[in-house]
This record gives structure tokens, C-alpha cells and sequence, in this order.
């Protein structure tokens, strides 16, 4: 079995949980790689990843695979070091009991779709998992948005806009006001950061229609997953949910 072996360099535990998973994994193939060294052949080629980290690191590793490759994509198990771990398949002390269950075809699956970005402007398509965000810069005045669909066009100034999957329904763009979107992989939760006027949050759940968001700031960015895509504006994309999906391993308890 190839395995890859991702850690977060920052969490000197993590590191030291990696080293000891290869050491007792002799009769696998395996490989280890820091966070800042994932673009590597070997991840997308390999069965299941092992991510030793937060929900930062998981993110980090599923957007240069899914970004990279067609699916099927590798199995995720994410051990978690980091604080909530919402992505996380077990603790540190629980790993090798899921690890294991995972070798016998005794595992379950948490299944968790991803959402595609397309830059209208060339067709470019981008997945990503939790959440799209345009905002603006810190030294930035409000920025000009409009977004449209299938039944709604609104315009407004705003610091941002965040666009989330059913997966990042709970984090980011529920924190800003948004709506948690649960049991339904097709749909859109978004919301408008600080907007000049009280509008949303939006649930958008028509797969077939996709959600287009217009940004006429230069001076604004687009983070997917946390991590910044673009640094300048504008912007003219569309956010849309996809089939692709990434499958966690968990355990039967």
C-alpha cells in the first residue's frame, strides 16, 4: 500500500506522531512531507493520505490533490493536533485502531463533496472544500460586489463575500452570520461580510445554477480554503457544487 505521511512543521508533536507512524509501518510504502513540501507526485498516486496537523493542514494537502488530479482521489485520515478539528478522522492515541480498520475494509466513510470556483474570464476552474472568500485589503476602503442566480441579483458595498460548501458551512461563513447548511451536499451557504446594508445569509441549493460573483475592487483578495489564490481584483467568477468529493476515514464507533 503507498502511503503519504503530511505534518505541520509548526506542531513539533505532529512531527515526532509522523516519524513513529513510518517506523511502525515497515511493510508499507511510505513517505513523509512537511506541509510546505506537498507538491509531490507520490500524494496523488498514493492510497490514503495521512495528514498529522489541524484542519489547516488537511485543507492545505485535499486542495493541491484535488487541484492536480482527476478523481478518484486518495483516502484522508486526519489526525488531529490542532484545536477543533472538524476534518479530523481520530485523536493521536485512537490512530492505529482506525489505521488498521481502514487495512481490513472495516472502516466507514465520511464522504464530503467539494465545490468548483471557474474565472469567467478564462474558464479556469478551481475545487476547493470549506469555503471561497473575496475580501478586501486591510488598507482597503468597502468593495463593490454583485451577485446572481436564479432568483436573486443583489449589489452592494461590503468588506467581502464568503461562498461555503455544506463542509464549510460550519466554520468561517457561519461565524459571519451565514447559514449552516446540513444534509445536503448540492447547496451554498453565503453571507456578506460587514455589507453597508442588512441583507442574507443565502442558501443556495440548485445545483444546475451556479452563483456568480462580480468584484470591481482591484484592491481586494480571493482565499479559498483559507490560503490566498489571488492577491488583486477584480473578479468575475462562478461558484457552483461539484461531483467530486473527497472520503474520509473513520472509524465504525
Amino acid at each position: 500500500m503507498k502511503i503519504a505521511l503530511v505534518f505541520n512543521r509548526d506542531k513539533e508533536e505532529a512531527k515526532e506522531f509522523i516519524n513513529e507512524i513510518k517506523k511502525r509501518l515497515l511493510s508499507e510504502q511510505t513517505k513523509i512531507f512537511s506541509l510546505d513540501e506537498i507538491e509531490d507526485r507520490f500524494l496523488i498516486d498514493s492510497q490514503i493520505i495521512i495528514t498529522a496537523g489541524g484542519d489547516g493542514t488537511t485543507l492545505k494537502t485535499i486542495f493541491f490533490v484535488a487541484n492536480n488530479s482527476e478523481p478518484p482521489y486518495p483516502f484522508f485520515l486526519s489526525v488531529n493536533f490542532g484545536r477543533r478539528g472538524y476534518l479530523s478522522s481520530c485523536k493521536p492515541d485512537e490512530f492505529f485502531n482506525c489505521f488498521n480498520s481502514f487495512k481490513k475494509s472495516q472502516h466507514k466513510i465520511i464522504r464530503r463533496y467539494l465545490a468548483e470556483l471557474r474565472f469567467l474570464s478564462n474558464e479556469k476552474k478551481v475545487y476547493f472544500l470549506n469555503e471561497a472568500t473575496i475580501i478586501r485589503h486591510n488598507d482597503s476602503q468597502v468593495i463593490d460586489l454583485q451577485v446572481s442566480c436564479k432568483g436573486l441579483d443583489v449589489q452592494l458595498k461590503a468588506d467581502g463575500i464568503i461562498a461555503a460548501t455544506e463542509t464549510g458551512s460550519t466554520a468561517y461563513v457561519y461565524s459571519a452570520g451565514g447559514a449552516r447548511v446540513l444534509g445536503t451536499e448540492t447547496s451554498i451557504s453565503m453571507a456578506f461580510l460587514a455589507p453597508e446594508e442588512k441583507i442574507g445569509p443565502f442558501v443556495i441549493g440548485n445545483k444546475s445554477q451556479p452563483i456568480k460573483i462580480f468584484c470591481r475592487s482591484e484592491r481586494a483578495s480571493l482565499s479559498l480554503d483559507g490560503s490566498i489564490y489571488e492577491n488583486k481584483g477584480p473578479y468575475q467568477v462562478e461558484v457552483i457544487s461539484s461531483n467530486r468529493f473527497i472520503d474520509f476515514v473513520s472509524t465504525n464507533d
